[in-house]
């Protein structure tokens, strides 16, 4: 075969591919609804193993988000408003998708980005004011960085760390982790209960 021809069938076989590739794009993103085209992820993200303890000292692996969704969402329990603002809306989707009997079952976690104030024993007074049922964890600051690095999750500590009148800027998107380990999702604010589970009822359906 010429050289020649060569070329011409690559650049033909190329633009075939890239073609099949964009075909492919288009209808994958057609078949996403409009109110997930900024939720959902491009692909999932098959979450690596990570260490941290909840706020009943038990251990808390990879594991332990099998089989369930997971809404997650990282803060401190000393943090003025972003925190308790998003935990209550949590509580009231939480709430709603128990009473709307979901398909899906989905487990609330709130990670700890302050390991030096918040103990597991403050950490659990805080769930119980919130709700009984979600859980918190913790762990060390490597702990914590290696686990918030796998959802982008950043958190700044601002001041004095020596005392304790200091602020910590994090993060305030909810992420969602299914039942397969893989991080499909995040939600970014403002967040209304309402709004949440009706895209998680578009999820499921996915």
């Amino acid at each position: 075969m010429s050289k020649r021809r060569l070329s011409i069938l690559l650049a033909a076989l190329f633009i075939t591919g890239y073609a099949a590739y964009l075909s492919y794009q288009f209808f994958t993103v057609q078949q996403i609804p409009t109110e997930l085209i900024a939720v959902l992820r491009p692909a999932p993200k098959q979450l690596q193993e990570f260490k941290l303890i909840d706020q009943n000292k038990n251990s808390f692996t990879l594991d332990h988000l099998k089989n369930t969704n997971t809404l997650l969402f990282f803060g401190y329990t000393s943090c003025p408003d972003i925190c308790p603002t998003t935990l209550t809306i949590l509580n009231q989707l939480f709430n709603q998708l128990n009473k709307t009997r979901s398909s899906e079952s989905y487990n609330i976690i709130f990670v700890s980005v302050d390991p030096q104030r918040d103990t597991t024993e403050k950490l659990s007074d805080y769930m119980n004011y919130f709700n009984r049922d979600f859980l918190a964890v913790t762990g060390t600051k490597t702990e914590i960085d290696q686990f918030a690095r796998q959802f982008g999750a950043g958190y700044v500590i601002d001041g004095d760390v020596s005392g304790d009148n200091y602020l910590v800027s994090h993060t305030s998107s909810i992420f969602l982790i299914n039942s397969q380990q893989n991080f499909i999702a995040s939600f970014s604010p403002p967040h209304h209960a309402e709004i949440i589970a009706s895209q998680l009822q578009l999820i499921e359906k996915l």
